[in-house]
């Protein structure tokens, strides 16, 4: 994915749609890439999730925890909370990856963000 196309990803996906062009240019130089093949475990579970993810393009499931949001790992690493498991999808999982440390600094950086979270406007289901 180009820089570009990770800002899209981003500004399409509450919370961070109410950020600016600039501060989604910094978190999506931060993000990395990931692909996910069908039913690929994306996490095992029990665990907190170690990085934030967001869903790009197909999708994903978890057996015990239905249906899933567009994103992964805020309450992880908000919270140390565990995470169910999640697989991709059967068309796979394309999605952006951003580290523990990023997305700190994310929260502190961008306050909507994390009231985002803190109020569960980001946990919309994926579509």
């Amino acid at each position: 994915m180009t820089l570009v196309e990770k800002i899209l990803a981003l500004k399409a996906t509450p919370p961070f749609d109410g950020l600016r062009d600039n501060e989604l240019a910094l978190i999506a130089s931060a993000a990395t890439q990931r692909h996910f093949a069908a039913g690929e475990t994306i996490h095992a579970g029990g665990e907190p999730l170690g990085r934030f993810h967001l869903l790009v393009h197909g999708s994903w499931e978890s057996p015990t925890a239905m249906p899933l949001p567009r994103t992964l790992g805020a309450g992880s690493l908000l919270y140390d909370l565990p995470a169910p498991l999640v697989q991709a999808g059967p068309d796979g999982a394309e999605c952006l990856v951003i580290a523990r440390s990023h997305f700190h600094t994310v929260t502190a950086e961008c306050p909507e963000v994390l009231i985002g979270y803190l109020t569960g406007q980001a946990d919309a289901p994926a579509s």
